[in-house]
């Protein structure tokens, strides 16, 4: 059985108090984490088909916004409770968990990661590991996905979708899941269409997304030329 994550503390005394979403006022400091975390999710979808707007959402609730003692102490934006399946650092916290009833505290383990970064690709890596998030992977509604992932149980808290839905709406972060970042590559010899595509976009189908992107009507190129990519 995959593990359940726990709330943020903020995020459990929200729910506690009856509050339908967590704190949104916007600061510099917030607008800061939105658009790095949105940058990372954005790029990660690309890979994992997860969505940039639910992943931003998620960290922002998770980690009140990258301030949380797991945030700043394990860099885990995502309190992720590591299971007999992880084999990388840990964290012990006392956490809030909702029992379906009330709010109990209770000790875990966490998974604790070497940066923000590392905790945004785990946390796809995490979904894609389980069919029961199968309904979240590759989803482009981020409604839709919000109830998805509240429904496999991925936290405890009864109100998780609706705040997940807020934090979109009230901050954008559905413009992270339409970003499309064009870089260049200049081939090597040997290379063709599929390799780059496979190591630069993740999965060598991916190259008839660089033809179109490039004009060209066959799978010839040759050393040197300059191919734009998609990310």
């Amino acid at each position: 059985m995959a593990c359940i994550l726990c709330l943020s503390s903020f995020a459990a005394t929200a729910s506690a108090a009856g509050a339908s979403a967590p704190e949104t006022k916007i600061t510099q400091a917030r607008e800061a984490f939105i658009a790095k975390i949105g940058a990372m999710a954005s790029a990660d979808m690309k890979q994992s088909g997860v969505l940039a707007s639910l992943t931003a959402a998620q960290a922002i609730l998770e980690s009140n916004w990258g301030t949380s003692t797991l945030a700043v102490k394990a860099n885990a934006l995502f309190g992720i409770k590591a299971d007999s399946r992880w084999k990388g650092r840990v964290f012990r916290k006392t956490t809030l968990e909702y029992n379906g009833t009330k709010f109990v505290t209770e000790t875990a383990l966490f998974r604790a990661y070497d940066s923000w970064q590392h905790s945004v690709s785990d946390h796809s890596a995490f979904l894609l590991s389980s069919s029961r998030y199968a309904g979240v992977v590759g989803e482009k509604d981020y409604k839709k996905a919000c109830a998805a992932i509240q429904k496999a149980g991925y936290a405890t808290d009864p109100n998780y979708a609706a705040k997940l839905i807020k934090l979109i709406e009230l901050h954008g972060l559905a413009a992270y899941d339409k970003i499309v970042i064009i870089e260049t590559y200049i081939v090597a010899k040997g290379d063709t269409l599929w390799s780059i595509a496979k190591a630069k976009l993740g999965k060598g189908e991916l190259c008839s997304e660089i033809k179109s992107l490039n004009g060209l009507t066959s799978d010839h190129i040759k050393a040197g030329q300059t191919l734009k990519l998609q990310q």
